[in-house]
């Protein structure tokens, strides 16, 4: 069984080790997954899809924020804010990325929308809390996309809170 504790323990520790960064980054290719085994094989991460996607996406971008309230919902806001192409709407062109994740059906189609969003969140140098994506991956289901939802969402209510 991975911990999860063991792995953000040794990603934080590695963050530095170019070479070990992009074999991890190929945990995210599934034609070249083999790379990265070598390094979580002793987390007995091998075949655990959350241990695999965490380290693949860490080493993709290592920017993590460690708060227990900050979910992916909260990076994807970030994300969104800096797409928005009119300031004064709060729908954003990201709005449509974000609901396709919630619509995934698993954990193993999660994680195959998810290198693609890590990439967009490092451009917009947007944080994430890996810890808590971890264990999202790993629970997939409604009680995580309701959570993200309201994350996401939330700072349509607080503008116009403001605005009243």
């Amino acid at each position: 069984m991975v911990s999860k504790n063991e792995m953000m323990r040794f990603l934080r520790c590695s963050r530095d080790n170019r070479g070990l960064m992009a074999s991890l980054r190929c945990l995210l290719k599934e034609s070249q997954r083999f790379r990265g085994w070598q390094y979580i094989a002793h987390l007995d991460g091998i075949g655990c899809i959350q241990a695999e996607t965490v380290a693949g996406l860490y080493a993709l971008h290592p920017m993590e924020i460690d708060d227990e309230n900050y979910n992916f919902g909260d990076a994807c806001r970030g994300l969104a804010a800096t797409r928005r192409t009119d300031k004064e709407s709060p729908d954003s062109p990201f709005d449509k990325r974000f609901r396709r994740l919630l619509s995934c059906s698993s954990g193993h189609e999660l994680c195959a929308h998810l290198p693609d969003v890590v990439r967009g969140l490092k451009s917009a140098d947007v944080p994430v809390n890996y810890s808590g994506l971890f264990d999202d991956i790993a629970k997939w289901g409604d009680l995580v996309r309701e959570r993200w939802a309201i994350h996401y969402w939330s700072y349509k209510k607080e503008e116009s809170d403001v605005s009243d």
